[in-house]
């Protein structure tokens, strides 16, 4: 496959059958070009976490997992995403190194009580002790309304790219989209700084939280072997758990205790949330 390519004919059957890719390290330092590296290989990390798995299980079906990213300097946002910016055009936006604080910790709870399945116990399960940099340099955009702190999103910071890791909004400014705000301003964030690509983390093959992502245009799909391609529509297959070649349900339940369901990414779209959502919010 050529790189940027439409994906091909036979790209889900390569992915349904392919030994599927399941990695994890701990990384306690990295460099930007380093960090580059892996995006593009596409891993993610929360904290000094890094990951990345090529399928996943999600409402007891097998399925892909699409790391995906955008190219920040060709980005132009949909008539939706410009009514974001639109009516949020009175949030002031503020850029600063990341960090742990009791103003952050009061929001994520806040902004957790939304979920009821899949909760992470704080922040450190997706930053480390010392986020700034560790394990290389991370930023946190806040969004304040009229100075209260309505958002809060997390973004690492590559030579060539930036990766978005969490983020969580004040449920009070729900109709606000404040989370596709937030990531509008990194996309803007990353085009202003010189880079390149911007690397939305995960969504899945079937149907979920995480659809949100898809919205944005622009996007290229991991192919999980060397090359990513554009989207240039739909790429959607999931098996019953129960019906999945036995050699791949036992390699994805075997990695499902160190990598589950709600660790592979967080959702942010308002629209997809409630109280019924399994999943934690953020990226």
């Amino acid at each position: 496959m050529s790189q940027n390519s439409p994906p091909e004919a036979n790209f889900i059957e390569k992915w349904l059958y392919s030994q599927p890719v399941i990695e994890r390290g701990v990384v306690g330092s990295i460099d930007p070009a380093a960090l580059d590296h892996l995006l593009s290989r596409g891993w993610r990390n929360f904290g000094t976490d890094f990951f990345r798995t090529s399928h996943s299980i999600h409402e007891s079906h097998l399925c892909g997992v699409m790391a995906l990213r955008l190219d920040a300097r060709q980005f132009a946002p949909t008539q939706s995403q410009r009514r974001v910016l639109a009516k949020n055009t009175s949030v002031e936006i503020r850029i600063v190194p990341a960090l742990h604080c009791t103003d952050y910790d009061a929001l994520f709870f806040k902004h957790r009580e939304r979920f009821r399945d899949c909760l992470p116990q704080s922040l450190r399960s997706f930053l480390s002790e010392n986020p700034a940099s560790v394990p290389g340099e991370t930023i946190a955009l806040e969004a304040r309304i009229d100075n209260h702190l309505a958002a809060v999103s997390f973004l690492a910071l590559g030579a060539q790219s930036t990766s978005a890791i969490y983020a969580m909004f004040d449920p009070e400014f729900s109709s606000r989209s404040l989370g596709i705000l937030t990531m509008l301003q990194e996309i803007a964030f990353t085009s202003s700084t010189g880079r390149r690509w911007y690397y939305l983390g995960y969504a899945y093959t079937t149907p979920s939280p995480y659809d949100y992502k898809l919205r944005f245009p622009g996007l290229e799909v991991f192919d999980w072997e060397s090359a990513w391609h554009q989207l240039t529509g739909p790429i959607q297959w999931s098996i019953p758990v129960l019906q999945a070649e036995p050699e791949l349900n036992q390699s994805m339940t075997a990695s499902a205790v160190d990598a589950p369901d709600c660790q592979t990414d967080s959702t942010r779209d308002s629209q997809t949330e409630s109280p019924a959502t399994k999943h934690p919010a953020g990226n």
